[in-house]
């Protein structure tokens, strides 16, 4: 999924939960239902040593951010290993009912 950095993706989800069963091709609800839902947040934030717990240019601490020169691999598609790698990392999704 695209984005830049420190984009940021919101949904939220309702959903209602019920049992039910088919009997000669009628289908018949056997318990109340249950109302939950989910929000979805996410932040799409640039990867570093620290949530790696990796050295990846060995300079003795984890506070660089991986580009893709470290890994030698183009993984945004511009055509060269320069920019950062990226994730969408969870910003506080909740689950009710």
């Amino acid at each position: 999924m695209g984005g830049d950095i420190n984009s940021t993706y919101d949904n939220e989800t309702n959903f209602e939960e019920f049992a039910r069963i088919e009997i000669n091709g009628i289908w018949y609800i056997i318990s109340d239902s249950d109302s939950w839902g989910i929000h979805w947040k996410f932040k799409k934030e640039i990867v570093t040593e620290a949530s790696w717990n990796l050295d990846m240019n060995n300079d003795g601490d984890m506070n660089d951010n991986i580009t893709e020169q470290f890994i030698n691999r183009d993984t945004d598609g511009d055509g060269n290993i320069s920019g950062f790698i990226t994730r969408w990392a969870d910003n506080g999704s909740v689950t009710s009912n």
